[in-house]
């Protein structure tokens, strides 16, 4: 099983990023990456690992992508690489402009996978 700990749904991965990730490993099963505001301290980071470790060792993944919020996502990646589960993070190429109003558009192309 390839879990998708993000934000982004996999429903939503152009073909090149399904079809890569399918090339590691099926199901592709999406969790949520939870919010974590900026005023909580290192006790709910604590918590909201463990949580979510236990969670997806039940799962007995094969592989783990994991992007999120920094501080969360490396507790999450070192905790599932001591369960000796791979854990991944996508790449992606930027491609920034600023439109006609003077706002600016970020879009992400995905290039390939990479182990943490």
């Amino acid at each position: 099983m390839f879990i998708n700990l993000s934000n982004h749904k996999s429903i939503n991965w152009k073909d090149k990023q399904v079809v890569e990730a399918a090339s590691i490993s099926t199901p592709i099963h999406d969790i949520k990456f939870p919010k974590v505001p900026p005023e909580v301290d290192v006790i709910f980071i604590a918590n909201k690992t463990k949580e979510l470790v236990t969670y997806i060792i039940s799962l007995n993944p094969t592989v783990v992508h994991v992007m999120g919020e920094h501080t969360l996502t490396f507790n999450i990646v070192m905790e599932l690489k001591k369960a000796g589960i791979r854990t991944i993070a996508s790449t992606s190429k930027r491609i920034s402009y600023i439109n006609e109003d003077g706002h600016k558009i970020s879009i992400f192309d995905f290039v390939r996978f990479r182990d943490y």
